[in-house]
């Protein structure tokens, strides 16, 4: 996953091991994330991405965010 590292959370587990694990479990992934589609190609990307990765157009925060994760 993008952001995070193994050894990181490995090394909070081991120090802490109730309060590891239960962090790790509770912890945010980007595939919750709500997602748009680009307006110039059409490649659907995270909500909170600036810029297209396929075809590097400027993205600008939608004023209608989709809740249910499916592309505007």
């Amino acid at each position: 996953m993008k952001g995070s590292s193994f050894f990181i959370w490995f090394l909070v587990g081991a120090a802490l091991p109730g309060i590891g694990i239960f962090a790790a479990l509770l912890y945010r992934y980007e595939q919750d994330d709500p997602l748009r589609q680009c307006p110039e190609c059409g490649n659907v990307v995270p909500i909170s991405d600036q810029v297209c990765m396929r075809c590097g157009a400027d993205l600008n925060f939608p004023e209608a965010a989709s809740r249910a994760g499916n592309p505007l």
